[in-house]
């Protein structure tokens, strides 16, 4: 993410150098100076050189004329602080040592490559992996009039509804209010318990979102995993998603846990790697 940024930076500024060079290419001759202070007013030179000899023009009676020269001056400093910030943007970036935290997991011996993702994450360490570039946060704003839209939730035990997240909104367990938290936080908008209808069959999925091509997945928190019955149920369920084609791989997040733990490290890096990359 970062690596790319940097080329990104680099990319802008020289496209608005080459801009810039055009127009100073057509701007017109001499440098503007301000000479006289009047009371209410300045009186605008234009300065330039004729056959050896510097000669100065009044020119405030020509606006068009005065802004243009003062735009030729912005052009004049702003190219080779342009062609600075390049050059050391570049060094940077021929220097960069891969410090994201997937960049690092991906550089260790394969003795770890069985070890959970989740279990190198830190996030009240690993701040530069918490931000959001600008091409994510705008891929999260495109959802939030889908997440303003009404919808239809579960109506069964609403009494069980018995803990209230910080925007007030009642959920089943702790885990699942920890985990709408962490999407607050993140500013993504997401649907709670909504219907789904799949062969007949009414669903209530834990977390519903909108996906980057209109259609939508779903997060189910499993926290009894530990639990016979509870399990039994599950792959039913698991059953009746994959036969309507929910599949983990293409719309559909399970979080696995017993006795309903929650590991937030965990969480965040599911919301990092795969919810916010469907979005």
């Amino acid at each position: 993410m970062i690596l790319g940024q940097l080329q990104e930076m680099v990319d802008r500024m020289k496209q608005a150098r080459l801009a810039y060079e055009g127009e100073l290419e057509i701007a017109p001759e001499g440098r503007l100076v301000s000479a006289k202070k009047y009371k209410d007013h300045y009186a605008f030179y234009v300065e330039k050189v004729e056959q050896g000899k510097r000669v100065r023009k009044g020119i405030t009676k020509q606006p068009r004329l005065v802004e243009a020269l003062a735009r030729k001056e912005f052009l004049r400093k702003v190219i080779p602080a342009l062609d600075r910030n390049i050059a050391l943007l570049q060094k940077t970036i021929d220097k960069y040592e891969p410090c994201q935290p997937q960049e690092i997991i991906e550089s260790l011996s394969s003795a770890y490559g069985n070890v959970p993702e989740h279990c190198f994450f830190n996030p009240s360490v690993d701040l530069v992996n918490l931000s959001l570039d600008m091409e994510k946060e705008q891929r999260i704003k495109a959802h939030w009039a889908w997440g303003r839209q009404p919808y239809a939730a579960s109506d069964y035990l609403p009494e069980g509804r018995t803990i209230i997240t910080s925007r007030g909104q009642r959920m089943r367990s702790k885990a699942e209010v920890m985990i709408a938290e962490k999407l607050y936080e993140y500013g993504i908008p997401f649907r709670y318990e909504q219907e789904v209808v799949l062969d007949g069959v009414t669903l209530h999925p834990d977390f519903t979102f909108e996906g980057a091509d209109g259609s939508e997945f779903y997060l189910e928190f499993c926290g009894m995993m530990d639990d016979k019955r509870y399990v039994e149920n599950h792959k039913r369920k698991v059953a009746m998603y994959q036969a309507a084609d929910i599949v983990p791989w293409k719309n559909i997040i399970y979080v696995y846990a017993r006795g309903n733990e929650l590991d937030m490290r965990h969480i965040d890096s599911i919301i990092r790697t795969q919810v916010i990359a469907w979005l």
